[in-house]
C-alpha cells in the first residue's frame, strides 16, 4: 500500500521536514515516525501535534483527519524541552548573545524594554515605538509591584510632575485607541508591610529567568496581595494588540514656486513676458498661460481631480430619463413595492456609473505624471502610451475602505479577551454593531476579510483554552510543577466572556462543519 506525505513544522526552531506514513496510520505511529525522522530524536511522550487549531489524540487515523486527497497535509510539532534525546535543530540565523550580569529586577521576555529618551529620533517613531513611550507609566507601576511582591528594592522614583505627565500619556492612549477604562488600582499606593511574607527566589526554566515560591505555605502580606492585583492589571495593558492602522490621508504638495530661469524660457519660445502673477485675487484662473492657486483656499484633493465628472455626466441624464418613464407607467403612490424597487434600481445604476467613471483612464497628455507626455510620444503618434493612473488608486482606495469596514469592533473584543475588568457591551452597542456589519458585509470583499480576521482570532483562542485544558504529563520535579500549575489557571478575564469561549471550543470551523 502506497504512503502518504506530511509536513510537519517546528515553529519554536523554524525547522520543518517530512514524513511518510500509511493512510490507515495512526497518530501514534505518526509520532513514532518523527521521533525517528526529526534531528534531535524527540520522545513520543513529549510530543505535540496540532493541526488546523486543535491537538491530535493518539487513536485519530491519518485518514480521517484528511479525507481528501487534495488537502495540504501538515501538523504542527510542539516538543517539550526535556523530551529531546538529543541536539534540538539550531534555529537558522540565530548568534549567540553576550552574557551580562542580571539585573537587579529581571526582564521577563513578554515586557517591552524602556523608551530610551532621544530626541534625534523622537520625531522619527514608528507605531511599536511610540505605544513603548506612552506605557512607560504602566511599565513603571509593573516593576514597583514586581519589586513589592518579590521584597525586593524598588527603583529609584521620578519626579511627581514627571510622573503626572507620564500617566495622563497612558490614560489617554489607553482610552482612545484601545477603548478600554483606565483602571484606578494602577494609581493606588502600595500599603507599607513590616513582614516578610511570601518569599520568592530565582530560577531559570527553558533559558528564561522566573519567580517562584520558597515555601508554599507561607501567609502573602497586604503589600504583596496588592501588587498581585496591581500586576495581573499591567499584565494585560502591556500585552494589547496593536490597534489598527488609521486610513492613509493623501495630502497634496503645491509647488514653492516658479523656477527662477522661467523668463530666459518664455523669451526664448518668443512669447510675451510674463507679469506678476497675484495670489489674493479672487476667481483667478490663468495669467499669461500659467495657472494659479489661491494661497487661502484648501487645494482640491488628487481623488477628486481624477474623477471623471464629464464621463458621468451624459450616463447619469440617460439614467434619469429611464426613471421618469418608470415613474410615468408605474404609479408608486398605488403600490409601494413598486417605488422600493425604483430605488434599488436607481442606487444601483449609480453605483455602477461611479465605478466605471473611476475605472476610466484618464486622456493622453493630462496625466498627473510629468513624464505621461513623453512616454505617449515614445508609445506612438495615435497618443496610446498614457499609463492608466486610476485603476491603482481606485483599487487602493477600494482595499482599504474594505479594511477598515471588516476590523470595526475587533480591537474592543480582543482588549475585553484580555482585560479582565472590561465592562460588558450596551444594548445600543450590539444594536449598531448589528446593523453596521450586516450592511457592511453584504459586499464580498469585506465580508471575506471581516471572515479571515475571525477565524485567525478564533483559532489562536481555541489553541490556547485546549492546551491549557488538556492533561499534562507528569512533572519530574517541583521546578516543573510549579511551571504546569501556573500554565493551567484560567486567564484574567470578565465573566461575560465565558459564554463566548464555550462557544467557541464546542464549535468547529463554519466550512468544516457543512463538510
Amino acid at each position: 500500500m502506497s504512503t502518504v506525505a506530511l509536513r510537519v513544522e517546528l515553529p519554536a526552531y523554524s525547522h520543518s521536514f517530512q514524513v511518510h506514513v500509511l493512510p490507515s496510520a495512526s497518530v501514534q505511529e505518526l509520532k513514532n515516525e518523527i521521533a525517528r525522522t526529526c534531528a534531535g530524536t524527540p520522545r513520543v511522550e513529549g510530543q505535540r501535534l496540532i493541526c488546523r487549531g486543535r491537538a491530535l489524540e493518539d487513536h485519530e487515523r491519518i485518514e480521517d483527519i484528511w479525507k481528501s486527497p487534495d488537502q495540504m497535509r501538515v501538523v504542527h510539532l510542539a516538543v517539550h524541552p526535556s523530551a529531546w534525546s538529543g541536539a534540538p535543530p539550531q534555529t537558522s540565523g540565530s548568534a549567540p548573545t553576550p552574557t551580562r550580569a542580571a539585573p537587579l529586577i529581571p526582564s521577563l521576555p513578554h515586557l517591552p524594554n524602556p523608551p530610551i529618551n532621544d530626541s534625534s529620533t523622537a520625531t522619527g517613531l514608528d507605531e511599536s515605538a511610540h505605544e513603548k513611550v506612552v506605557l512607560e507609566y504602566v511599565l513603571i507601576k509593573h516593576r514597583e509591584a514586581l519589586a513589592a511582591l518579590t521584597n525586593q528594592l524598588e527603583p529609584p522614583r521620578r519626579a511627581v510632575a514627571e510622573t503626572s505627565n507620564m500617566r495622563d500619556m497612558a490614560k489617554h492612549y489607553i482610552e482612545t485607541r484601545h477603548s478600554i477604562a483606565w483602571p484606578t488600582i494602577v494609581d493606588e499606593p502600595l500599603p507599607e508591610s513590616t513582614n516578610e511574607g511570601v518569599a520568592y527566589e530565582h530560577t531559570v526554566i527553558d533559558g528564561v529567568l522566573y519567580y517562584r515560591l520558597k515555601e508554599s505555605n507561607a501567609k502573602p502580606t497586604a503589600r504583596q496581595v496588592q501588587a498581585s492585583k496591581v500586576l495581573g492589571v499591567t499584565f494585560s495593558l502591556l500585552n494589547l494588540p496593536p490597534p489598527p492602522p488609521p486610513m492613509p490621508i493623501s495630502v497634496p504638495v503645491l509647488a514653492s514656486g516658479l523656477p527662477p530661469d522661467i523668463h530666459q524660457l518664455v523669451r526664448q519660445l518668443n512669447l510675451p513676458p510674463m507679469g506678476p502673477i497675484r495670489l489674493d485675487g479672487d476667481n483667478i484662473g490663468a495669467v499669461n498661460g500659467v495657472h494659479v492657486m489661491h494661497a487661502n483656499r484648501p487645494a482640491v484633493p488628487p481623488e477628486l481631480r481624477d474623477l471623471q465628472i464629464r464621463a458621468l455626466i451624459i450616463p447619469l441624464l440617460v439614467l434619469v430619463f429611464r426613471v421618469m418613464l418608470l415613474l410615468y407607467f408605474l404609479d408608486p403612490e398605488d403600490s409601494p413595492v413598486y417605488a422600493a424597487l425604483i430605488l434599488v434600481f436607481v442606487l444601483w445604476e449609480m453605483w455602477g456609473l461611479v465605478r466605471r467613471g473611476m475605472r476610466r483612464e484618464p486622456p493622453p497628455g493630462q496625466n498627473g505624471d510629468n513624464g505621461a507626455p513623453a512616454r505617449a510620444q515614445a508609445g506612438g503618434r495615435d497618443g496610446n502610451g498614457a499609463g492608466p493612473n486610476n485603476v491603482p488608486m481606485a483599487e487602493t482606495v477600494q482595499a482599504q475602505v474594505a479594511e477598515y469596514m471588516a476590523s470595526q469592533g475587533l480591537a474592543y473584543e480582543e482588549a475585553a479577551l484580555t482585560v479582565p475588568d472590561t465592562p460588558p457591551p450596551s444594548m445600543s452597542h450590539k444594536v449598531i454593531a448589528f446593523v453596521s456589519l450586516f450592511i457592511g458585509t453584504l459586499h464580498p470583499a469585506v465580508w471575506e476579510r471581516r471572515r479571515a480576521l475571525l477565524r485567525r482570532r478564533e483559532g489562536q483562542i481555541r489553541t490556547e483554552e485546549r492546551a491549557r485544558l488538556e492533561p499534562q504529563d507528569q512533572p519530574r520535579d517541583g521546578e516543573n510543577e510549579h511551571a504546569a500549575n501556573r500554565n493551567r489557571l484560567p486567564l484574567p478575564r470578565a465573566p461575560w466572556v465565558g459564554g463566548y469561549l464555550q462557544r467557541l471550543l464546542a464549535d468547529e470551523w463554519v466550512d468544516e462543519a457543512a463538510d
